[in-house]
């Protein structure tokens, strides 16, 4: 990922003079922490052993942060975390648990800085401001627009959410465009595909 980090970012330089930025994706604290020990020991943590909880996510998220640091020093602009485990969290487990992660993360990077969460996340949205991330991506089917901008209060641009499956893969061309019409007049900070 490293060399192709470095490989994009010399393709844009020469054949568009840098215009286009680089953003670098990884894979955020909670969801690398389910893969590590397993998600559902991750979730047994949580609930059973929340110090044990917070050693797994401190550990992995010097993990993100270095990995994040080395697309950047290999030409990506900005970064997005994916983590998608993380929409299992209640609000309170996200506040708790997961909030104080995400800001040693975010706190890391110099660069524009993004988080995306799958599925249904209006219960931990009202947290996400405090992140300290710059934008968050949500996805369709779980976070309708208008809902999300009201439990974020405007603290933070809202990325998405023309559904992939249903629109970009096996829609037509007019259903991705009321798609993006209905993301961008609804107020969308930034168009991007769903989950």
């Amino acid at each position: 990922m490293l060399e192709a980090t470095r490989i994009v970012r010399d393709s844009i330089e020469k054949k568009y003079g840098g215009a286009i930025p680089v953003v670098s994706m990884f894979q955020g604290p909670f969801t690398v922490g389910g893969y590590a020990i397993g998600v559902d020991d991750m979730f047994r943590l949580v609930i059973r052993d929340v110090p044990g909880a917070r050693i797994v996510l401190d550990t992995v998220s010097d993990l993100c942060i270095l990995y994040g640091n080395r697309m950047i020093e290999r030409g990506g602009d900005a970064i997005l975390m994916s983590d998608p485990a993380a929409e299992g969290l209640t609000g309170e487990q996200f506040r708790t648990l997961l909030l104080p992660v995400y800001t040693k993360i975010a706190q890391a990077f110099g660069c524009p800085k993004m988080v995306h969460i799958c599925g249904r996340t209006l219960r931990i949205a009202p947290h996400l401001p405090e992140s300290g991330f710059d934008g968050f991506s949500f996805d369709s089917s779980g976070a309708p627009l208008e809902a999300l901008k009201e439990k974020t209060g405007g603290k933070i641009r809202l990325i998405g959410s023309v559904p992939t499956v249903t629109h970009l893969l096996e829609g037509t061309r007019e259903d991705v465009v009321n798609a993006s019409l209905a993301m961008i007049r609804g107020g969308v900070d930034i168009l991007s595909p769903s989950c």
